[in-house]
């Protein structure tokens, strides 16, 4: 699994305007695999690839199409020759699926190369003795080993600081709404109040002291605000998410 940059020929991006990754994976696909191929066929050989349902809707991409990817190694052109869809959650990254060889070779610079190896064991065997056992056998220190527990620990914790980022920036971008909304609310209700000088001082002169004008000015901004947010808020809530 590697950080890549996809591109189709109008060299645009294809991949999350979020600020997730977008990356490149050889085709493995197992009972735990997160994605399924539900159209086209798999990657074979060198120049093939399958892209992630999300990222060929929102960017257009379909079967057929081409590519480039920009890997450490160098770029290189595929063929969306299938796709693949999410059977969980989608965690808001681009997927671009690839041979087995030619994802070495060309993600890692050869064919012998792999960033990890997936070890299943046999029935009755613990995770946490099949973890010694590999140990044992490649040498303490030599290799990260995780068990399946430990390795979506890690994951859940890598996806809960990504959306701490986000939940923070949408949170400073709320903030800032709130200031242009307050700004806008107050020079509106000054610009009211100006061209309603004559209706006020004929209230006055009727002999409505300072406090009755306030108040009534006031209360009509409290109900306008109240129908405001009433109707913001039942639009919000209304309106499609898809």
């Amino acid at each position: 699994m590697e950080n890549v940059t996809v591109v189709d020929d109008r060299n645009e991006s294809v991949g999350p305007t979020t600020g997730a990754p977008t990356l490149a994976v050889d085709w493995h696909v197992t009972e735990r695999s997160v994605v399924e191929l539900t159209s086209g066929r798999t990657p074979r050989g060198d120049g093939e690839a399958v892209l992630d349902a999300d990222t060929a809707d929102v960017k257009g991409v379909e079967i057929g199409d081409a590519l480039t990817v920009q890997a450490q190694p160098g770029s290189f052109r595929v063929e969306v020759v299938g796709i693949a869809t999410f059977t969980t959650t989608n965690p808001g990254a681009a997927l671009v699926f690839l041979d087995p060889d030619m994802a070495a070779t060309r993600l890692l610079g050869a064919a012998d190369r792999a960033t990890s190896v997936s070890v299943e064991a046999a029935p009755g065997v613990p995770d946490a003795e099949l973890k010694r056992r590999i140990a044992a056998e490649l040498g303490a220190g030599a290799y990260e080993i995780r068990t399946a527990d430990e390795l979506a620990e890690t994951a859940s914790e890598e996806l809960g600081a990504f959306l701490d980022v986000i939940k923070y920036a949408m949170l400073g971008f709320a903030g800032i709404a709130v200031l242009v909304g307050a700004f806008l609310i107050v020079n509106t209700f000054s610009m009211l109040i100006a061209q309603r000088t004559r209706e006020l001082g004929l209230l006055r002169a009727l002999g409505a002291d300072r406090r009755q004008v306030r108040r009534s000015v006031l209360t009509e901004a409290v109900l306008l605000g109240l129908a405001g947010s009433t109707v913001g808020l039942a639009a919000g809530v209304g309106w499609p998410s898809g």
